[in-house]
Parts: structure tokens; sequence; C-alpha cells
């Protein structure tokens, strides 16, 4: 753990101009198969893995470790302040792994009570009326959750990014080019306003995988890595 929170990785997949979907939300694939197996990989290496409820509701992920062997599957952790994760998903129904929800004060309890069905699915109430990510680190922590791989989508990303709460970030890039100024990118939301207060990161790494590159980077003056 590192200052009491859980170690950070966001993780994106991007095309040359930056995008991680065309204009009218098509994404698979933008990387290779080998990139996607290296997501596993490190996947692998982490004790939870986290989306928002966006990405449940346009993808229906498994959020499980693939193509590797693993005799653990990381914990599946979704922000979903109004509790929309349907009971149909693959996170509620599949039971591969364990799903935490985290959602705000606004959810009444007869719909979480529905959830109360299903083997391996925790709800966490927060007191606020938003779903917090430092509220949401902090119960992650007391759960004794040492890392969290951050899958997206770009609010969950740029919520991540306006809290400074980033300590390293896998990005992968495709030889393709998407254009269009609908297509989106993996940081929405307000972004940052002055270059004096970007986040800045230092490179660590980069090679091919397949026919893509990964770039591991890391919140400037970061001293421990995930892997260390």
């Amino acid at each position: 753990m590192l200052n009491q929170r859980p170690y950070i990785t966001l993780k994106h997949a991007i095309s040359l101009d930056g995008k991680i979907a065309t204009s009218i939300g098509e994404s698979k694939w933008i990387t290779s198969k080998e990139a996607r197996i290296d997501v596993h990989k490190d996947r692998s290496l982490h004790d939870s893995i986290l989306v928002g409820i966006n990405t449940v509701l346009a993808d229906n992920p498994s959020l499980t470790i693939r193509h590797i062997h693993t005799d653990k599957q990381p914990i599946r952790l979704i922000l979903d302040t109004n509790l929309k994760t349907p009971l149909t998903s693959k996170v509620i129904t599949d039971g591969l792994s364990e799903t935490w929800i985290f959602v705000s004060n606004k959810v009444d309890k007869i719909s979480i009570k529905k959830f109360e069905y299903f083997d391996k699915i925790k709800i966490f109430q927060l007191k606020s009326s938003q779903v917090e990510l430092e509220n949401v680190l902090d119960i992650l922590h007391k759960k004794e959750i040492r890392s969290v791989y951050v899958e997206g989508g770009a609010q969950i990303n740029d919520s991540f990014l306006q809290a400074g709460l980033i300590d390293e970030v896998n990005t992968y890039i495709a030889p393709m080019l998407i254009g269009g100024k609908n297509s989106p990118t993996s940081f929405q939301g307000k972004g940052i306003n002055y270059l004096k207060d970007v986040f800045q990161l230092e490179l660590k790494s980069v090679r091919q995988i397949g026919k893509d590159i990964k770039i591991i980077s890391q919140k400037e003056g970061q001293v421990c890595s995930q892997e260390s």
C-alpha cells in the first residue's frame, strides 16, 4: 500500500492520434491480441480491477484474468453512484470473482437487497451523494486491498486525474489513426487548464508488444512500483 491507500495503476489503449474508439463508439479491437494478453498479465499483478458503471453498461465486461494461468482472480470494483448495474451483467452472474459495488446514499435499501441473492457480490453504500474516490480507497485500504488496476472509462480516468490519485500509467498505442472530433479520448471531463498544473509522469519503459507499443510511466518522484 502507498500512503495509506492502494497503489493505483491506470491502463488505457489508444490509437496514434489518442483515440480510444471511433465516433460511433466502436473500440474492439484497437490493440493487438498480444497486447490484450499482456493486459491480463498486468491484471494478475493487482488485487483488484476498477471500472465505472458506464463501462459495465456499454461492454458488459467480465473483468477477469484469461489467456494466462492464474490461481486467483482480482476483486472487481464498480463505481456506480445510482446502482444501475444490471442484475444480468457478467460481473454479477458469472461467480468467477468477488464484485464490490460502491454506491451513494441516494440508493434505496430495496434496490440493494436485490443483489443479496447473488454469491460474491458486496454493496458498499457511502454516506455521500456521490461516490468519492478518497472514500472508496479508504475502504479498500481497510479491506487490505494493496493495488487497483483502473480500466476506465474516460470519466473514471478523469476522476483519478483530478484527484491526483495515479501512481502508474500503462499506455498501449496501436499504429492506426482514427480521427474525428467526436471520437473519444482516454480522459474526458474537466481536464487541466494550465500546463503548470498538469500531472507529471516519468517514463519507465517503452517496448513493442505485437504490433503495438507499451509505455509504462510513473508519477514523478515515485519511489516504488507495482512490480517491486
